[in-house]
């Protein structure tokens, strides 16, 4: 007993580096495709089937991997913000495409 060592208390992780909980982008992805779940319920003008609900949901996902994973490699604040811009400003595009063919 008198050889014990003290309990070390763990470090907290400094503000700059915590990062958002993995389930923060599930919920959102939820709450971006009811959206059009709900606006089909009121409009005619939104007919979406199946597959645009699973096309949705996997460029969604395939962005929030994304900025998972880039997040990671981000060490700074200014970093943390270009990368969200870079994956907004790819999913936007590509989202655009699929809706009105913008580049095609």
């Amino acid at each position: 007993m008198l050889n014990e060592k003290p309990i070390q208390q763990t470090q907290r992780a400094q503000p700059e580096q915590m990062q958002m909980p993995k389930q923060v982008y599930a919920y959102v992805i939820a709450l971006i495709l009811l959206v059009p779940l709900v606006a089909m319920q009121f409009t005619a003008e939104v007919s979406w089937n199946a597959a645009d609900f699973i096309a949705a949901g996997g460029l969604l996902f395939a962005a929030a991997a994304g900025h998972a994973l880039a997040s990671c490699y981000a060490h700074t604040r200014r970093q943390r913000i270009v990368v969200s811009l870079v994956v907004l400003l790819a999913l936007m595009i590509v989202w655009a495409e699929l809706a009105v063919g913008i580049v095609t």
